[in-house]
């Protein structure tokens, strides 16, 4: 199916097949906001100037883009900047799951209450999608594991409530004891 999509830095809109869009690094990404090429950006729980060398392309950048959207933890060089700030919730705050280095799915619960209005990476993403196409919400971390499972063949043996403990190797899909 051919979908019109964006090209990332470039100025006019493409049909592409849905599979051949590559990404762009984060090089590519920052020149891009630097040029006037990309108008918006989503920092995702990242201080770019710790995580790029070149200090200026990434202030260069995030003086140049129209619209910086910065979700994060904690405090970083990038916040004077946003046009919108989102505090997202630390680990210890939320409900959820993650697969490690070695393919080993596993849940983590909320240990203590998230202060302010923090809250999820993935409950500010949904309520992002529901603005943009409403449907059905999730309400809880087993409901997006529930969709993972639905989605991602790899995963589909999976259930949120057979996590607890080490978890389970994606590898093996046996309880790894």
């Amino acid at each position: 199916m051919l979908k019109l999509v964006k090209g990332f830095g470039h100025g006019e809109s493409v049909g592409r097949q849905r599979h051949a869009v590559k990404g762009s690094n984060t090089w590519e990404i920052l020149s891009g906001c630097r040029s006037g090429a990309i108008r918006a950006l989503w920092l995702a729980d990242i201080d770019l100037f710790e995580a790029v060398g070149d200090h200026e392309l990434v202030r260069e950048a995030l003086e140049a883009v129209p619209f910086l959207v910065v979700q994060t933890i904690n405090d970083n060089p990038c916040i004077p900047y946003a046009s919108v700030v989102l505090p997202l919730a630390a680990p210890a705050e939320q409900d959820g799951t993650y697969v490690n280095v070695e393919r080993r799915v596993q849940r983590f619960d909320r240990v203590i209450v998230a202060p302010g209005q923090a809250k999820p990476a993935w409950l500010v993403c949904w309520e992002l999608a529901m603005k943009i196409s409403p449907r059905s919400p999730y309400f809880h971390a087993d409901d997006v594991f529930a969709e993972i499972v639905r989605s991602v063949p790899t995963f589909a043996e999976l259930s949120y409530d057979g996590l607890e403990g080490e978890g389970i190797r994606l590898a093996t899909r046996g309880r790894v004891h």
